[in-house]
């Protein structure tokens, strides 16, 4: 398993074989989302860990906006 922290996105990437993947914290939320390589998405392609940091990041912002 390989463990990364941004400091400046406030987010730790988790990987590992097959799948991995991202949380980030917000002021009162904790934000999960995992990720299977070999999964296809329902818009073509497979999942991936740039793929879910942006998704958790964007959720994160979302979050935050609304006072969470």
């Amino acid at each position: 398993m390989f463990v990364n922290y941004d400091d400046e996105k406030q987010i730790v990437q988790l990987t590992k074989n097959g799948g991995g993947a991202a949380i980030c914290k917000t002021g009162t939320a904790i934000i999960i989302a995992t990720f299977v390589k070999d999964k296809p998405m329902t818009s073509g392609g497979f999942q991936t860990l740039g793929m879910t940091v942006e998704q958790v990041l964007a959720m994160g912002a979302y979050l935050t906006e609304q006072g969470y």
